[in-house]
């Protein structure tokens, strides 16, 4: 069994891939616990993804994970096995009574489980972390395979963790004999029984080649014990050496690869100086550049050459002319506003003229004479005007009897 998870936000989009993701074959929603809308999946999402607000700190308010059993143990799994399922793993990350959703998906006859959980506690008013959550996911599994007897997933690893021996322990007090304990230890946990060269004369190995003392792993059971019961099926099983040398799926490895090199001899080498694959763009221009030189280059007959006598001629060209210039108006446009101005400057200059010519007769021989008379007399007027104004403030001290100079 498989676990794995990790912390995300965007409960709508959650949703969304649940239900309505085009890899999988079928999806079922299981239970919906704790939330407003358990009827509704992407509200309840939603809901559990919104309270990540409230802290402020983090978008990523849910907790995803998956639980992948094996096949044929997932498709034997009953809706309670689920349920207990995820309750495993909410003891093991500590997210017990929180608001949780279970999605079951099948995908190419795959079954396996989608549980997401909201990470803020109402109760403390904190977000919950995710600290240390590969190992919880290992103990987790571990536990829900003791649980559900399915077969034990190990781990790369030099000891055996407290649930392996568990399990060992087991199937040994449900095994009646030796020949049923050694097939179900190597069906169910995928341990192989072997022989000791040492004081320790049973022990068991992994798929990676590490032994395991088998009465260290029993509880409760000592090495006499272990003794009686396996002696009787002591010559059948192998060596330790021999088994660390080839472990069980080591074999399946070295056979397969056998079968590879028995397949590879039995094909012919070619000879690829002889053999040239081209693709049919090169097969085209092949073909046309063949054309191309039968038509234009024929063996038989060398190419023909001709030459020529007569003198071309060209009829005699007509003197040049140049283009007459064009002429540009001189002539300003003016705008509606400019012809105004100057319809007014004109009136204007006509009714001074008008006026000119009813004051004083007009000379035939310097028809502005007038105009400029009257010029002159406005300037003369203008001038005394103003010597009247200065000289004024003496004539009035003088009528007062103030003389000063």
């Amino acid at each position: 069994m498989i676990v794995k998870g990790r912390c995300r936000g965007n409960g709508p989009q959650l949703a969304n891939y649940l239900l309505k993701s085009p890899d999988n074959d079928r999806s079922q929603v299981i239970a919906i616990l704790g939330t407003a809308t358990p009827h509704s999946l992407r509200k309840s999402l939603l809901e559990m993804s919104l309270t990540s607000e409230i802290k402020g700190n983090t978008k990523a308010g849910l907790y995803h994970a998956q639980i992948s059993p094996r096949d044929h143990e997932a498709a034997t799994m009953t809706t309670e096995q689920k349920l207990r399922a995820v309750e495993i793993l909410a003891e093991h990350l500590g997210l017990k009574g929180q608001k949780c959703a279970i999605v079951e998906h099948e995908k190419d006859g795959r079954i396996h489980l989608h549980a997401t959980w909201e990470r803020y506690n109402h109760k403390t008013g904190n977000m919950w972390k995710d600290d240390d959550n590969y190992a919880k996911h290992k103990t987790a599994a571990r536990q829900m395979e003791l649980e559900f007897g399915h077969e034990l997933t190990h781990e790369k690893s030099t000891h055996l963790d407290k649930y392996a021996k568990a399990y060992i322990s087991n199937i040994w007090e449900n095994s009646p004999d030796a020949a049923s304990f050694k097939k179900a230890l190597l069906e169910k946990a995928g341990f192989e029984l072997v022989q000791g060269i040492d004081r320790r004369p049973f022990k068991i190995i992994d798929q990676f080649g590490k032994l395991h003392d088998l009465s260290r792993q029993l509880k409760g059971i000592k090495q006499a014990q272990v003794s009686d019961r396996l002696n009787p099926i002591r010559k059948e099983l192998r060596t330790e050496t021999a088994a660390v040398k080839s472990p069980i799926k080591q074999q399946v490895k070295e056979a397969l690869r056998r079968n590879k090199r028995r397949e590879t001899t039995t094909v012919p080498k070619l000879d690829f100086d002889k053999i040239r694959e081209m693709s049919d763009s090169q097969d085209l221009m092949v073909k046309m550049k063949n054309a191309y030189k039968e038509r234009n280059e024929p063996k038989d007959d060398p190419p023909k050459t001709y030459s020529y006598s007569f003198k071309i001629q060209h009829p005699p060209s007509l003197p040049y002319k140049p283009e007459p210039e064009i002429q540009s108006d001189k002539k300003q446009e003016l705008s509606d506003r400019q012809e105004l101005a100057v319809a007014m400057i004109k009136q204007y200059q006509s009714q001074q003229l008008d006026k000119i010519k009813a004051s004083e007769p007009m000379n035939e021989n310097d028809p502005f004479a007038a105009y400029r008379y009257s010029k002159e007399n406005d300037l003369l007027a203008e001038y005394r005007s103003q010597k009247k104004e200065q000289t004024r403030p003496k004539e009035r001290n003088r009528e007062r009897g103030i003389d000063i100079e």
